[in-house]
């Protein structure tokens, strides 16, 4: 079985019981597919969201279902609504595994691919076991032996590739054996680097290297650093075992310093086959190998693009813990990257966990928020992303959008209220009839008399610019906010009225006990 290291948070018995039954409700909808009509049925099914492809709306579907699923179950409301925000991410870990692998199932990375679904070989943290998976695939005989061979050794599984090569035809092997080719990108062609040691010409693969690269350059580095830039932890393991110290030395840096500045950042939108979860993980192998002041080094020099790795599935659990030690090292433009690389993080994965998010955020320093805020009102939306606020509010996560402003002062909540951005957000709630969420955002900035003129003065000249048919629906937002102010006023005045009588009982109380006898 594969092993974690030991850097991360246990799970409870109960945390690790509920992703197991989830997983378990995962692979039982899923297998649904495997009915031609029931896929035909999905196929003319109707989509709740517009121009959203075929695929898409399959595995939208099929989530609602594993949703349907857990609201069925008899447990507790507590644990009920835990499982309920991990449906997501268990979802996504079905498909990254499939993106991972599209290079030999030759499939779709897009839908559930249903033959090897009960192949999977799951963690109780919720995370398919790569390497574990693998070996049980290779046994599969009704996959192809090209197929078998090819997930041997992609995870390096030394007791079965030679009996597989054996297995394949010779034009297959010569196929393998040409294809071997050595790039800037460290392109690492497993296939060909074990065709290589089944003829016994292994010693050729380091003078194949130094040519491209220096004197010296050994595959063995080559392979490592591909592999761990492919998020192929299993195979990384494989070949850092192989290294000299100085290789391992002079590996880790280059590697942690790609994986952190580009690989991961670009994983998404370089449409890259390696998810960013599985570069997480290589990320996480690496630490494990490191001294003590190692790790220190690398969390100085990349606080930022380290602490966003624990956002990844399922490293969450340890991110409160990690944060604790990396939030002195986020100074001036590092807090502002966080944003960022946490509005990404939401924007690629398609999910947040609200409680996560919400612990996280009482619990940063005030450099984080302010920036937080200064990059909600002046870069969100900049580039085309809403940012995170924008992804709450789609979300309906009163919840969450309620301790972000509890935990930033009135002028900074005035501030945010005030920006084109939140006038857009407020247009689609009030299309949407979703009042509660707008008098929730007005409550907590506190608008009224001077502050209040001024944002209408704000939001007129914004209507302006946009869109002036939506005038009717930003007078019912004033007429709204003309009368949170009034009730809020009301409130306050019967508070005050109530508090004076109370006041005048306690003097008078007070006046009795001092009488004389």
């Amino acid at each position: 079985m594969e092993q974690r290291p030991m850097i991360y948070k246990r799970l409870s018995l109960q945390e690790m019981a509920l992703r197991t039954a989830l997983v378990d409700i995962w692979n039982k909808t899923v297998d649904l597919l495997s009915d031609e009509n029931f896929r035909c049925r999905l196929y003319y099914a109707p989509c709740k969201k517009v121009n959203t492809n075929v695929e898409n709306k399959i595995n939208e579907i099929i989530e609602g279902m594993v949703k349907d699923n857990v609201l069925k179950l008899m447990i507790p409301a507590p644990l009920k609504k835990r499982m309920m925000l991990l449906v997501r991410p268990i979802g996504t870990e079905l498909l990254n595994w499939q993106k991972f692998h599209k290079g030999i199932l030759k499939h779709s990375c897009n839908t559930f691919y249903i033959p090897l679904l009960h192949h999977l070989c799951w963690q109780s943290a919720g995370l398919i076991a790569y390497g574990d998976t693998a070996e049980r695939l290779v046994h599969l005989e009704s996959l192809d032996v090209e197929k078998r061979y090819q997930f041997a050794c992609t995870y390096c599984l030394v007791d079965y590739i030679p009996n597989l090569w054996e297995k394949l035809s010779e034009e297959t092997r010569e196929r393998f054996y040409g294809q071997l080719s050595v790039s800037p990108w460290r392109q690492v062609q497993l296939e060909s680097y074990w065709a290589y040691v089944l003829k016994g010409e292994e010693s050729k693969l380091d003078s194949i290297v130094s040519r491209r690269f220096e004197e010296g350059f050994s595959f063995n580095r080559y392979a490592f650093e591909g592999v761990a830039r492919k998020g192929n932890r299993t195979a990384a393991e494989y070949f850092f075992q192989k290294l000299t110290d100085e290789e391992k030395r002079n590996s880790v840096r280059d590697t942690t310093k790609f994986i952190l500045k580009i690989g991961r950042p670009n994983a998404t939108r370089m449409n890259c086959d390696a998810p960013k979860e599985k570069l997480s993980d290589v990320m996480f192998y690496i630490f494990s190998q490191m001294r003590d002041e190692e790790r220190l080094e690398l969390m100085i020099r990349f606080p930022a693009e380290t602490l966003v790795c624990y956002f990844d599935w399922p490293w969450q659990d340890a991110l409160l813990d990690h944060a604790a030690i990396i939030w002195e090292f986020l100074t001036g433009i590092q807090c502002f990257r966080l944003v960022n690389e946490i509005n990404q993080h939401i924007e690629d994965s398609g999910y947040y966990l609200p409680d996560l998010l919400q612990q996280f955020f009482l619990r940063s320093p005030d450099r984080f928020r302010t920036d937080f805020v200064c990059y909600e009102c002046e870069i969100s939306g900049f580039y085309g992303d809403p940012g995170i606020l924008s992804k709450l509010f789609e979300a309906e996560d009163k919840e969450t959008i309620g301790v972000i402003f509890g935990a930033i002062d009135v002028e900074d909540r005035r501030k945010l209220v005030s920006t084109y951005r939140f006038y857009e957000i407020f247009e689609g709630l009030i299309e949407k009839n979703k009042w509660q969420l707008i008098e929730l955002c007005l409550q907590k900035a506190s608008f009224t008399g001077e502050s209040k003129e001024e944002l209408k003065k704000t939001y007129r000249r914004f209507l302006d610019r946009a869109m002036p048919n939506k005038k009717p629906g930003l007078d019912k937002f004033f007429e709204f906010l003309d009368k949170m102010e009034k009730n809020t006023s009301n409130k306050r005045s019967s508070e005050e009225e109530t508090e004076l009588k109370s006041k005048k009982r306690r003097i008078e109380a007070s006046r009795g006990d001092t009488q004389p006898v």
